[in-house]
């Protein structure tokens, strides 16, 4: 479907959605439901821009949805018919979103709750020559909300499942799934400071490899990271870009994996319960070589040290003295699954450049973009507009941890917490001192 179409050939479109809902196979899992739903949001989803306004003016989707019986052995699987009048689109565009909620309804009574082995496989679903994710959970709620009444198409047109493109930036999305630990989902978020940071680099004509970045007490910090994170609530602690070379990396994984500090009396006492460990460690990232040619690379550790997956990041910085990294951008836009939970990944420039007049993370309906960075403020100003836009947008959350190329007084790295706050958000006002910091504040 060709999407900015003219009004009238998207009311023509429309008009022939009875058909197009007959040429659903019906000998697929959930009886053609899924597709279904997915060429109704994908109608939902081509018009024009001025007729997709109108949506935020539907009222009462619930209530018409309760009186649409969806029905897989229907030939248009017991949707209520949509009106195509110019002169009233709001009809139309209600009634289109009655029936995508009916079939959502319909879906999210048939799941059975299980997590999914290979969501690759598992979510994938295709109408023509569309093809999509269907993620069979909601949006995380930030904070308790009472259900928007009115809304946007992105964030109320579906209100329990998502849809997620398999293409974004020209890169095939890819999911990883991690073990979620056992209790309550953690709350807090942990950023990691060094102090000053002196890099050494490999040059070549245009081109740059970090090899060393040195500074005072940086194992110090790295452990102490981890130590505090544990019983801190932590869901997600994450260390910056190019500061976890690869022997820092295998004492973060140590530290996570034997939790040396348990064995000292003077902070735990014997018979104490054993502090949660944070659920996930963004264990910063380094130029790191693979195969023939470098990447770099970000590396998931669980809370317990376990490997969930690796990203590469895909965007090349340019050095105004050195020229570009030298590493070959990754190949896929990765998204963990955690706990009913949806993080994307981006490095520095991955999650602060707009290509056009969008961030590439707009059309990923995620939780939460994890964003470990290295620059200066103007970096960071950057990255402040890419979260607000992306909240705005979808509720979707952004936090940003990065070391500061030059120290700002005594403040070595900035943070963009995931508060949704970013009203008077400078970046000046995200600086920060060396060592650990919690959001909420502990």
């Amino acid at each position: 479907m060709t999407e900015n179409v003219s009004i009238d050939d998207w009311l023509a479109i429309i008009g022939n959605l009875p058909s197009d809902l007959k040429s659903i196979r019906k000998d697929v899992v959930y009886g053609g439901v899924r597709e279904a739903l997915l060429l109704v949001w994908l109608r939902l989803k081509s018009a024009p821009g001025d007729t997709l306004d109108l949506f935020e003016k539907v009222l009462d989707i619930e209530a018409g949805a309760n009186d649409v019986h969806v029905r897989s052995s229907e030939p248009e699987f017991g949707l209520r018919d949509v009106p195509v009048i110019r002169d009233n689109l709001l009809e139309t565009i209600k009634a289109l979103a009655v029936n995508l909620r009916a079939l959502e309804t319909f879906l999210v009574g048939q799941y059975t709750g299980q997590p999914s082995v290979n969501p690759n496989t598992d979510w994938r679903i295709e109408w023509g020559e569309h093809v999509w994710f269907l993620v069979p959970f909601p949006r995380l709620a930030w904070k308790p909300e009472v259900p928007e009444p009115r809304g946007s198409f992105t964030r109320r047109g579906l209100t329990s499942l998502r849809i997620l493109p398999t293409i974004v930036d020209g890169k095939p999305v890819r999911f990883h799934v991690a073990d979620a630990l056992v209790g309550p989902t953690p709350k807090s978020f942990g950023s990691v400071i060094f102090n000053e940071l002196i890099y050494t680099s490999q040059k070549t004509p245009g081109k740059f490899l970090i090899t060393a970045a040195e500074g005072a007490g940086v194992d110090d910090t790295i452990d102490n990271a981890v130590r505090l994170a544990h019983g801190s609530d932590c869901l997600v602690l994450t260390y910056p870009e190019l500061t976890i070379d690869p022997t820092r990396l295998e004492r973060i994984r140590q530290q996570l994996l034997t939790k040396p500090w348990l064995d000292d009396v003077a902070v735990f006492s014997a018979g104490a319960p054993v502090p949660r460990a944070p659920s996930l460690v963004l264990a910063g990232t380094w130029h790191t070589l693979l195969g023939e040619a470098y990447v770099n690379r970000l590396t998931v550790f669980s809370g317990n040290g376990e490997c969930c997956m690796h990203y590469d990041k895909r965007k090349i910085y340019t050095d105004p003295k050195d020229g570009d990294e030298e590493i070959v951008p990754g190949k896929h836009v990765d998204i963990l699954c955690y706990d009913r939970m949806l993080f994307a990944f981006a490095i520095c420039l991955d999650f602060c450049k707009i290509t056009g007049t969008t961030s590439a993370f707009e059309t990923l309906d995620v939780d939460l973009v994890c964003v470990p960075s290295n620059g200066n403020s103007s970096t960071m100003s950057s990255h402040i507009e890419a979260a607000r836009r992306l909240h705005i947008l979808r509720n979707t959350r952004a936090h940003v941890v990065q070391q500061a190329e030059k120290p700002l007084d005594s403040k070595t790295g900035y943070v963009v917490d995931p508060d949704g706050n970013h009203t008077a958000r400078s970046a000046e006002s995200t600086l920060r001192a060396p060592g650990v910091h919690f959001w909420p504040p502990r």
